[in-house]
């Protein structure tokens, strides 16, 4: 990192990889600054909290019927954390003493839920996409639609290259605080 002048980094992930850069952030707070987990939530009941505090922002596409972000149940069977329980619990253990609940509608239409003056200053965020699925936050059938809740229902001839995904920028916004 000293190569480069990196002074913070961050682990992210989208799904199982969102599972997977929560779980790393809850065992190596020491080497992180902080996660992204995309639709990621993890198993009911087994969400992780690091035991130093770390920066978190967890999102979830509301019409997610694969990693459901509010309901516990998924389509296929499988139960997962709401995402208000893995935020709540995070700020409890960071001792956050402010929350702000805000509704987003660029770039798209989001509830965003921000805790902050925290243990050694991290936030965490919670953010729900109202009008998405399990996708990457912006992505839409005009950017690059590669994707379906079973995976032997995609149709690879519709999919399209991602020219531009706003999420992206939504999501770098909220580590940086612009």
């Amino acid at each position: 990192m000293r190569k480069f002048s990196i002074d913070k980094s961050y682990v992210m992930g989208l799904s199982n990889g969102g599972m997977m850069a929560q779980l790393i952030g809850c065992e190596y707070p020491d080497i992180f600054d902080g996660v992204i987990n995309v639709v990621g939530m993890q198993p009911h009941k087994l969400s992780c909290v690091p035991e130093l505090p770390i920066n978190l922002i967890i999102y979830g596409g509301l019409l997610d019927k694969s990693v459901p972000p509010i309901s516990i149940k998924s389509s296929g069977g499988y139960y997962y954390e709401p995402i208000k329980n893995t935020a709540s619990s995070w700020s409890s253990e960071f001792n956050c003493k402010d929350v702000k609940s805000s509704e987003i509608t660029s770039p798209f239409k989001s509830s965003e839920t921000l805790y902050y003056n925290c243990d050694d200053n991290v936030t965490i965020t919670a953010i729900i996409n109202s009008e998405a699925g399990h996708a990457w936050p912006g992505i839409t059938s005009n950017e690059g639609y590669c994707r379906a809740n079973i995976q032997s229902e995609i149709i690879f001839n519709e999919c399209r290259q991602i020219n531009k995904v706003s999420g992206s920028k939504y999501l770098l916004d909220r580590i940086f605080n612009k």
